[in-house]
């Protein structure tokens, strides 16, 4: 699993994935299955508890 760590302004809620996604393209503009074969990444929240999610990418 590769893993990546984000730092955002806002809180962010379980519905927040489109704002998770658009970060990562940001951050990682050729992200392919090639760098996760699990499709998975963990996204870290230094301010929550547990403070990270593991989210699957398309």
């Amino acid at each position: 699993m590769t893993k990546a760590e984000f730092t955002f302004e806002n809180r962010l809620k379980h519905d927040d994935l489109e704002e998770i996604y658009s970060e990562l393209s940001d951050k990682f503009p050729y992200w392919d299955h090639t760098l996760a074969p699990s499709k998975t990444i963990e996204v870290t929240f230094p301010d929550r508890d547990p403070g990270y999610y593991v989210v699957e990418v398309d």
